[in-house]
């Protein structure tokens, strides 16, 4: 069995996730196309500059963010 689709790796740890095709899209008669995938599971999340991180790894960069914006209001 083959199924068509994209694998994701966390930026930070490498956890892996696997996202199917499930369609594609096209735009100018055809001439411009592309592949369409499931959506993302729930926590996985682009940081800028930081890049693609997963459930885990994305909820320590928000504590470690909380902890540095908060640490900076107490004075």
């Amino acid at each position: 069995m083959e199924v068509k689709g994209k694998l994701v790796s966390c930026d930070r740890c490498g956890e892996q996730i696997f996202l199917k095709c499930t369609g594609e899209g096209e735009r100018d008669g055809g001439f411009t196309r592309w592949n369409e995938f499931e959506p993302f599971p729930e926590g996985w999340e682009h940081q800028y500059n930081i890049g693609r991180l997963c459930p885990k790894c994305n909820e320590k960069y928000k504590q470690l963010i909380n902890t540095f914006m908060s640490e900076g209001r107490e004075k």
